[in-house]
């Protein structure tokens, strides 16, 4: 398992200081136009549309690499998140992902899950 100490400097202080305190903090919409500031959607579209996949799964991996605390917890909707983070786990830089990991242990259990099933012969349903 993937601790503060086997990452880069700083990552700690960024998950203290970026991070919400809980998943259940983030307040965000679950449809809708979700419209991202130009200091985390700095190139490219700025409004996206929770209603297409593709869309959210970009809106929610810019807010994840980018996005002050206030952006996350603004932005994101905890349901949304956990019920996607699974894809989002590919999008996001390993770094981010494993601090979003370390400080949330419900969502470094759908790693594992993820892990299981790509292993052949244990493919889930």
């Amino acid at each position: 398992m993937t601790t503060f100490e086997d990452l880069p400097p700083g990552s700690r202080e960024y998950a203290e200081t970026v991070l919400p305190v809980s998943l259940c903090d983030l307040r965000g919409p679950a449809r809708g136009i979700l419209s991202l500031p130009r200091r985390v959607a700095w190139s490219g579209r700025t409004d996206y549309d929770l209603s297409v996949y593709e869309q959210r799964l970009e809106a929610y991996a810019r807010v994840l690499e980018a996005g002050t605390r206030d952006d996350i917890i603004g932005l994101l909707n905890h349901t949304l998140l956990i019920g996607h983070w699974f894809d989002l786990w590919w999008r996001l830089d390993p770094i981010y992902r494993a601090v979003w990991e370390i400080t949330f242990p419900e969502l470094g259990a759908i790693s594992e899950l993820a892990e299981i099933r790509r292993i052949p012969g244990l493919m889930a349903s």
